[in-house]
């Protein structure tokens, strides 16, 4: 697996700890993201989609350095992804 994509956490995990909690925790401290001696066994890349306005939460909530958090946006036209 190279890449894993959670789609979407937002403030039902963030604020009530439902929805895709706790295994979203469990699933990036046991990939050691929240563990940086395991980080190098990690062996996939993992985007955690939220909305524009959840940005500083998630930052906030999974303890992640900002820098490491990019914004992206894409369209669609024509059915199609529009970068």
């Amino acid at each position: 697996v190279r890449w894993v994509i959670i789609d979407e956490v937002g403030p039902l995990e963030m604020h009530r700890h439902e929805g895709l909690e706790p295994a979203l925790s469990r699933f990036l401290s046991a990939r050691g993201l929240f563990h940086p001696r395991l980080a190098s066994e990690f062996t996939c890349d993992v985007i955690v989609v939220v909305r524009p306005s959840l940005r500083g939460r998630i930052v906030e909530y999974l303890g992640l350095p900002p820098e490491l958090c990019d914004d992206v946006q894409y369209t669609l036209k024509d059915g199609h992804i529009d970068p």
